[in-house]
């Protein structure tokens, strides 16, 4: 059976989609992101209300700026203003053009109000955080960690939602005996199930480089910790299967990092 390639057109057809949706914002007269020098501390104690009942946001939309925000507003309702700002600025920053102020003011948010954001944002919104530090870092070390993030949960997300189709939760780590025979892809070898192997450089050296940079530091250190502690990832499910070899027993369930 000839399968169909995996990207019809290649890169260039693969490019032309993901530029389709990065069209910028457009504006209303009066509309518009925070100037850059805004003051931020009272927006840290200001919570987001109900959009829809307030008449400067409900509909009728007066613009795709409009709509986004007013779509953020509702995501954020009950978080402060500065979380809703944060929300406000990735999305600006994902298009193919966005207001000059914008890469400065996420920058100076995170220097001067990261704990902040730390503690109140999801994890969807931490990585996307994350992602915006790579394509708009202001040091080497923001924008390489960022990269580096974005792609490592970026891909996990894509082979964990594959794996479901396996029929296993992503608590539930394969057993020792199934393993296929056949190449993995690129000529690539296996990793071993010994302990110390590509997870702990791939994860130790971006904690490394994090910490050449203060201010992309405790996001990036705060996400890895996250990933090692969740029990559903491939990190504890290979955690659980090496446990499992050395006592020579079938693995039952994640148990964490070997």
């Amino acid at each position: 059976m000839t399968r169909e390639p995996t990207y019809p057109g290649g890169m260039n057809a693969l490019l032309a989609q993901m530029e389709n949706r990065r069209d910028a914002y457009g504006y209303a007269p009066g509309e518009g992101l925070p100037e850059a020098e805004v003051t931020l501390a009272p927006l840290a104690g200001r919570i987001v209300g109900d959009p829809a009942q307030d008449p400067t946001e409900a509909p009728p939309f007066r613009s795709s700026y409009h709509r986004k925000r007013f779509a953020l507003r509702d995501e954020f309702e009950g978080q402060t203003e500065l979380c809703f700002l944060n929300g406000l600025l990735i999305a600006h920053l994902r298009k193919r053009s966005w207001p000059g102020q914008a890469p400065g003011l996420f920058l100076r948010l995170w220097a001067t109000y990261g704990g902040h954001l730390l503690v109140r944002l999801d994890p969807r919104w931490l990585v996307s955080s994350a992602t915006t530090f790579g394509d708009h870092g202001e040091t080497p070390a923001q924008r390489s960690v960022g990269l580096a993030l974005s792609a490592l949960f970026g891909t996990m997300k894509l082979y964990e939602s594959e794996r479901l189709y396996s029929g296993r939760r992503a608590d539930e780590p394969f057993g020792l005996d199934t393993k296929a025979d056949g190449p993995l892809p690129l000529k690539m070898d296996a990793a071993a199930l010994r302990p110390g192997g590509l997870d702990v450089e791939m994860l130790g050296r971006l904690w490394r480089e994090a910490e050449r940079d203060p201010v992309i530091a405790p996001l990036a250190h705060h996400l890895l910790e996250m990933l090692v502690a969740d029990r559903r990832t491939v990190l504890a499910r290979l955690g659980a299967m090496r446990q499992s070899k050395e006592r020579g027993a079938a693995p039952m369930e994640p148990e964490g990092l070997a």
